[in-house]
C-alpha cells in the first residue's frame, strides 16, 4: 500500500470510529479524534525514526568495506541521518508541550 493511500485509509478509519460512537455529528468525541491523531503521529513517528536509525547502521556497516574518500561521504550521511532524527523527536516533543494535556469535556457515548 503506498504511504497516500495508508494515510487516505488512516483518516476515513478515524471518521468512521468517531461517526460510530458519537452519531454524525461527532460533537461529543471532538477530543477523540486529537487523541487519535496524537496516537498516530506516535506510532508514524516511532516507524520513521527506526528506519532512519536502521537505515544510519546500514551505512556503517558498508563504510567499514569501502575506500577513505566514500566512508567520509558516508559518514556525513550518517551524521545527516542522526540530526534528522534528533529534529524529528524535538518537533514531535515540541509539539506536544505546547498543546498540554488533552482531556474530553463530553464522554462519549458507548455504543
Amino acid at each position: 500500500m503506498t504511504h497516500a493511500r495508508a494515510q487516505g485509509s488512516r483518516r476515513h478509519s478515524l471518521t468512521t470510529h468517531v461517526t460510530s460512537r458519537c452519531g454524525p455529528s461527532g460533537a461529543c468525541c471532538a477530543d477523540a479524534v486529537g487523541l487519535e491523531r496524537d496516537r498516530l503521529a506516535h506510532r508514524i513517528n516511532d516507524e520513521v525514526i527506526r528506519r532512519l536509525f536502521a537505515t544510519g547502521l546500514h551505512l556503517q556497516t558498508t563504510a567499514a568495506m569501502v575506500d577513505a574518500t566514500a566512508r567520509l561521504r558516508l559518514q556525513a550521511a550518517i551524521d545527516d541521518l542522526d540530526s534528522a532524527i534528533i529534529e524529528i523527536r524535538k518537533a514531535i516533543f515540541a509539539d506536544l508541550e505546547a498543546r498540554g494535556p488533552t482531556t474530553s469535556s463530553k464522554p462519549c457515548a458507548d455504543h
